[in-house]
């Protein structure tokens, strides 16, 4: 086995930090912006910043793995990654149901 990159408090803390303050940016922009007159487009680029943090909180993870660091390592930023994935998919979901992208306005 390798050198651990992080101790464990450090890989216990750091992918909920990190999804955690981009969802928690998320949310507070969307709140912010939700009259502005792009709210569409904003909310698109905003899900997609999301969900492009997200998902390369899952790829370190799976590395994490390929390169043989401890286990937490791994679970850790693969899951807290793939919560993040989740629910910026039922948010964005949600959106599509109620017609948050229909043409008529």
């Amino acid at each position: 086995m390798t050198d651990p990159w992080f101790t464990p408090e450090v890989y216990a803390i750091m992918p909920g930090l990190i999804v955690g303050l981009s969802g928690g940016a998320y949310g507070v922009l969307l709140g912010l912006f939700v009259n502005a007159k792009n709210f569409k487009r904003i909310f698109l680029i905003m899900s997609a910043v999301v969900l492009f943090i997200c998902l390369g909180v899952i790829i370190f993870g799976v590395i994490a793995m390929l390169y043989d660091q401890p286990e937490g390592t791994c679970y850790d930023f693969a899951s807290t990654g793939l919560i993040g994935v989740v629910v910026v998919g039922v948010i964005y979901g949600t959106a599509n149901k109620i017609g948050l992208f229909s043409n008529e306005e």
